[in-house]
């Protein structure tokens, strides 16, 4: 089986649409947005097909059609957002699943069930959405061995940065997880430098490939509005 081909900081990815890439956007990111739209039209309906196949399995009969154009209403009100794999290969990326946020983690609490959401879900879905507000090219990353990342984010100044979100890390089963996704996420990008958000735990951990630095939520986000 051939390898996927090395990831680096020199990788063009297409771009995704956010508040962001309007604000900020330029003729070169709205030259790429319109080349991708084949390719976005092609993942919300691979989306639609799974998400019209799981709700019939709740018993609710809705055609595929229908939740595309739901799915593509919601993205272009900027309610939701689709995340995809982070990969030079945009058809390979979007045969993998997608990872879904939205803009309001209060209207995430309001129509979830407890049982699918968690604190560390919201979590996640807060570290995405400040993300945004820095950058337009947000992806998760997953390692040749399975492992995956939640965020792997372009910065403006084009450096890659991973970004890991974990609740906490008492638990060393967990602890032993999450780095070690970092940890090959590191060396299969080329960067020494990579970040857990937690709740309220700080610290660094040095690793092989460099250091891997844990910061409480609130100092996160306040870093990146400074970046």
């Amino acid at each position: 089986m051939r390898s996927a081909p090395k990831l680096s900081a020199n990788v063009v990815l297409p771009q995704r649409r956010t508040p962001h890439s309007y604000a900020m956007g330029t003729s070169r990111q709205a030259s790429s947005m319109r080349c991708n739209q084949k390719g976005l039209a092609i993942m919300r309906a691979k989306y639609a097909f799974r998400f019209a196949g799981y709700l019939k399995s709740l018993g609710h009969k809705v055609p595929k059609a229908g939740v595309a154009d739901y799915l593509a209403w919601f993205e272009d009100a900027y309610f939701l957002f689709t995340v995809r794999l982070f990969d030079a290969s945009l058809s390979r990326a979007n045969a993998n699943p997608k990872k879904i946020y939205c803009i309001d983690s209060a209207l995430v609490t309001s129509v979830a069930s407890g049982v699918l959401l968690n604190k560390g879900h919201l979590l996640e879905n807060l570290v995405f959405v400040a993300l945004c507000r820095v950058t337009a090219e947000i992806f998760y990353f997953r390692s040749k061995n399975g492992r995956e990342v939640d965020f792997i984010a372009r910065l403006p100044d084009r450096s890659l940065r991973l970004v890991q979100v974990c609740e906490t890390l008492a638990d060393p089963q967990t602890r032993k997880r999450e780095v070690q996704a970092l940890v090959e996420a590191m060396a299969e990008v080329g960067t020494n430098q990579a970040t857990i958000v937690t709740r309220h735990e700080d610290g660094e951990i040095a690793v092989g490939q460099g250091t891997i630095s844990v910061v409480p939520a609130w100092r996160f986000l306040l870093d990146l509005d400074n970046e």
